[in-house]
């Protein structure tokens, strides 16, 4: 358990605006952000959180200062309630937009329509998809996949087979996000390639009572295995597909260049039938 208490969470849903609070000298960030995240994600230490530290009351009466009467978001309440049921549900949370205030319901809906009419969140515009390849191989040369794993909080990262079944193989791996010093981290990335093709699959531990992931129930558009909602979307002029899915405490992006119609699907599919 870590001493202080970190909190990571978006204030507005599925597009911009993710503020990160943390304070710790014993936890790390590392430069790596987790690509184009359009979901609320909340981090705790301690499963009974009763306290917002000053920065984010800070930021919660700002908002509501600038939106009128307008009810901000999140709360202590709201935050509590949050952690509550991702503890319960593998660690996700999925809440309807009909549920949002009104501030993160316009943001919600303005991207939701980028989803429905031009097929992804950022209305098909690239963002970090693919952005840190050299860094991700470098890494992997010098460490080794081994050693990166097994800094890992708790948590294995996707077996290497699935992607070599298609031909890909690991050409660059990191592990990232937070850092416990008594665990480890808890995201891993990892990229796969051979000539023309590429997948990259980011994967955090929702450790229970101390993470959980929130999706809104409106974008979840696809169903893989196991029943498990997904978000699949599509960057065309990139030939670049997603996929965005929590399974068995892990949240998952997958991101893949060049692939076969459904290829991407597939491997998505495998992961869940692995576990």
């Amino acid at each position: 358990m870590l001493k202080n208490i970190i909190i990571i969470f978006g204030l507005i849903l599925l597009v911009s605006l993710i503020f990160y609070f943390y304070s710790s000298n014993s936890n790390i960030e590392t430069t790596k952000s987790v690509p184009t995240e359009k979901n609320i994600v909340f981090h705790s230490n301690k499963p009974n959180n009763t306290k917002v530290n000053d920065l984010t009351q800070q930021k919660m009466n700002t908002a509501k200062n600038t939106a009128s009467q307008e009810e901000y978001f999140m709360s202590e309440v709201k935050f509590n309630s949050i952690m509550e049921k991702g503890a319960k549900n593998n660690g996700v949370v999925y809440v309807s937009i009909s549920e949002l205030d009104p501030i993160s319901r316009r943001d919600a809906e303005r991207v939701l329509r980028n989803l429905n009419e031009k097929g992804s969140l950022t209305g098909g515009i690239k963002q970090q998809e693919f952005e840190e390849l050299d860094k991700a191989r470098e890494t992997l040369k010098e460490e080794g996949i081994k050693n990166i794993e097994s800094k890992l909080d708790g948590f294995k990262g996707v077996n290497d087979s699935i992607l070599n079944a298609y031909n890909l193989k690991l050409t660059g791996a990191q592990a990232f996000g937070r850092y416990d010093s008594d665990n480890g981290w808890n995201s891993v990335y990892k990229l796969y390639e051979n000539n023309n093709q590429k997948v990259e699959i980011e994967q955090s531990f929702l450790k229970p009572n101390e993470s959980s992931h929130q999706f809104i129930t409106e974008s979840m558009n696809f169903e893989l295995n196991n029943n498990t909602p997904a978000r699949y979307e599509r960057l065309p002029s990139d030939l670049i597909d997603k996929v965005t899915f929590v399974y068995n405490s892990n949240y998952y992006q997958i991101n893949g260049q060049n692939l076969q119609p459904d290829q991407l699907i597939h491997i998505a599919n495998k992961i869940i039938d692995s576990q």
